[in-house]
C-alpha cells in the first residue's frame, strides 16, 4: 500500500457508501446533526499502529523515524438523519443504516488505486473496515459527551493506514559480500517441562514415582526440558520472571547437562544470575552515572536520583518516603540498588558498571554521598516460589572470512513452577516415608516463606491441613488452634489439635504448593 492522507481515506469509503446508496441520499464526512439530512462518515479518533513501530528507514538518514511511514488506525462514525414534513423519519435512518452497514461488511477490504496530483500512476489503497464491538452504553456516552440527542449508530476501525514520512536523502550503504550461511539444526523450541517426585503413601510400603507435566519442581531437586534443536557450541539455560527486567541465567549450580539435541536436564537451585543478551561475556557494557537531585533523609522525604548511561539511556529514581531501608529497587539491565538508612546529599554523583555476563563485580560506594550506605545485591536473584517462564539459548559459532561470529538462538518460553520445599515439620523422629509424627506446637523448615530483598516482608503463604486452611496472625502471643505464624524467611510455627492421623499437609507460597507430606498429631 502506497502512503496516503487522512483526506485520501476518508473519500474512498464514503465514495464506496454513495454509490450504493445513491444520489438522493447525501454522504458527508461530518457527524450528523438535527440539522442535515444524509448518512454521517465521520472520523473521530486516530491511534498510532503497533506493528509498524520499527519499520525499516529507507536510508541513513537521521533520526530514521522521520523517513518511515507512519502506520494508523483509523475510528470512524456511521450514523444518518431524515426529515420528512418537519419531523425526523426514523424509517428512512433505519434503512440508510442498513444499507451503509451492509456496503461496509461487503467491502470490509478495499483495494483499489485513486488518482493524485502527486503521483501520476495514482496510489494504492488497501484498507480493511471492521465493525467495532461497543457495549450500547458505550455508544450513547459518545453522545451525551457531545451533548447531541442520541442516534442510532455504528464505530469502524479502518486499519492500516501510512502517512507519507519526509523523502531520505542519505542511501543505505552498498553490500560488498553476501553469503548464506545455514545451520542443521532449527531453531531451538522446547515442547514441554517434567519433573519427578518420589513418596511414600502412609499405608502403602511401595515408594511411587510421580511425573509433573509442566514442571513443578523444588530447588534441590532435577528437572527437565524436551523439544528440538538443543544442541550447539553453547547451550544455555535462562529462566524469565516477571519480577526481573530481565531473564536470569541457569549457572553453575544448576548443573545444566544437555543430554541430547531435544532433552536438557538441570538441578534447580535457589539463586540464579541475571544476565544480558547479545553481548560478549565479560565486556564492560553499561558505566552507570548517578547524581542525588533532590536530598533528604530515607524513609521521611522524598528523594530523587538521576541517572545515566555511556550507551545514551537514562532514567529517574524516586525513593518515597514509605521506602523501607534495605528493599532492592529495579534500574536497568539487571541492575539493582539498595539504600540504607540515612541521609543523601542533592549534588553529589556515584557510578558503577555492570558486566555482560550477568555475574559481573558491581562496585558503589559507601557512605560518601551521605550518611546513608548505597550498595547491590548484585546480578543474583532468589527463585522464589511462583511461575517462571524457561528459554533456551543455543550459541553458535560461524567463521565469516577472517573473523568468528557468535550467533544466539533463543527458545520459545515455556512455563513451569518453583515449589516451596519443606525440610522439616517437628522436631521429633525423622519421617515414615512422608509422615511425620508431631506434637500440637511444632515448627516447620523450608524454602522460602520471606522475600530477602524486602525486610520484614512474607510471602503470601497458606498452610493447609487435611485441605483446610490454617489462620495467619502477627506478633509473638501464644498461638491458639489452627493458626500459624511466619517466624523468618525458611521457619514457620503452627498449632493443631492433637489425634489428627495421617493427614496431608501442605504449603502453599504465591500459588505454588509443596510435594505432598502427611503429618499425625500426637
Amino acid at each position: 500500500m502506497d502512503t496516503t492522507t487522512l483526506e485520501e481515506i476518508t473519500r474512498t469509503i464514503i465514495e464506496v457508501l454513495h454509490n450504493s446508496l445513491g444520489a438522493s441520499v447525501e454522504v458527508t464526512p461530518v457527524s450528523i446533526r438535527d440539522d442535515k439530512e444524509g448518512v454521517g462518515f465521520y472520523l473521530f479518533h486516530v491511534q498510532e499502529n503497533n506493528h509498524y513501530k520499527n519499520y525499516p528507514s529507507p536510508g541513513k538518514d537521521a533520526p530514521p523515524v522521520n523517513y518511515t511511514p507512519m502506520a494508523l488506525n483509523l475510528f470512524y462514525q456511521l450514523s444518518a438523519y431524515s426529515q420528512e414534513h418537519e419531523r425526523e423519519n426514523i424509517y428512512n435512518e433505519q434503512r440508510w443504516m442498513s444499507t451503509a452497514m451492509k456496503v461496509l461488511h461487503d467491502n470490509s477490504i478495499i483495494r483499489k488505486t485513486i488518482s493524485s496530483p502527486d503521483f501520476p500512476e495514482g496510489k494504492d489503497i488497501d484498507i480493511k473496515i471492521t465493525l467495532q464491538t461497543m457495549s450500547p452504553s458505550e455508544s450513547v456516552q459518545y453522545w451525551t459527551a457531545t451533548q447531541s440527542p442520541v442516534r442510532l449508530s455504528a464505530y469502524y476501525e479502518v486499519s492500516v493506514v501510512f502517512l507519507e514520512p519526509e523523502k531520505p536523502i542519505k542511501k543505505a550503504g552498498r553490500v560488498l559480500n553476501y553469503g548464506t550461511f545455514i545451520f542443521t539444526q532449527g531453531t531451538p523450541r522446547i515442547i514441554g517441562s517434567r519433573n519427578h517426585i518420589q513418596l511414600t503413601i502412609p499405608g502403602d510400603p511401595n515408594r511411587r514415582e510421580i511425573t509433573l507435566e509442566p514442571a513443578q519442581v523444588s530447588p534441590g531437586n532435577d528437572i527437565e526440558f524436551f523439544g528440538t534443536g538443543f544442541a550447539g557450541d553453547k547451550t544455555e539455560l535462562l529462566i524469565n520472571s516477571k519480577n526481573w527486567a530481565v531473564p536470569a541465567l541457569a549457572s553453575t549450580g544448576w548443573a545444566v547437562n544437555i543430554g541430547s539435541s531435544d532433552l536438557l536436564s538441570a538441578t534447580v537451585q535457589e539463586k540464579a544470575h541475571l544476565k544480558l543478551l547479545g553481548f560478549s561475556s565479560g565486556d564492560p557494557i553499561r558505566t552507570f552515572n548517578f547524581t542525588i537531585t533532590q536530598g533528604g533523609t530515607i524513609g521521611s522525604a522524598l528523594i530523587v536520583i538521576s541517572w545515566t548511561t555511556n550507551s545514551g539511556t537514562s532514567g529517574m529514581i524516586n525513593l518515597p518516603i514509605t521506602y523501607i531501608a534495605g528493599t532492592s529497587i529495579d534500574i536497568a539491565d539487571g541492575l539493582r540498588l539498595v539504600f540504607s538508612d540515612g541521609t543523601l546529599t542533592a549534588g553529589q554523583s556515584f557510578s558503577t558498571t555492570v558486566e555482560a555476563s550477568g555475574i559481573g563485580p558491581i562496585v558503589l560506594p559507601a557512605g560518601s554521598i551521605g550518611t546513608a550506605t548505597i550498595t547491590s545485591p548484585g546480578m543474583e536473584v532468589d527463585l522464589l516460589p511462583g511461575i517462571y517462564g524457561a528459554q533456551i539459548n543455543v550459541v553458535r559459532s560461524i567463521k565469516i572470512h577472517d573473523s568468528t561470529k557468535e550467533i544466539q538462538n533463543i527458545s520459545n518460553q515455556f512455563p513451569f513452577t518453583v515449589t516451596p520445599k519443606i525440610i522439616s515439620i517437628g522436631t521429633g523422629a525423622p519421617p515414615d516415608g512422608n509422615l511425620w509424627t508431631i506434637g500440637s506446637e511444632a515448627n516447620i523448615n523450608g524454602y522460602i516463606f520471606r522475600d530477602p530483598l524486602k525486610p520484614g516482608k512474607d510471602l503470601d503463604v497458606q498452610v493447609y491441613v487435611a485441605g483446610q486452611i490454617l489462620t495467619k496472625v502477627e506478633g509473638t502471643s501464644a498461638l491458639q488452634m489452627n493458626q500459624f505464624r511466619i517466624i523468618s524467611s525458611s521457619e514457620l510455627e503452627v498449632k493443631l489439635p492433637v489425634g489428627l492421623t495421617r493427614v496431608p499437609f501442605q504449603i502453599m507460597v504465591s500459588g505454588a504448593e509443596s510435594p505432598p507430606e502427611w503429618i499425625t498429631v500426637v
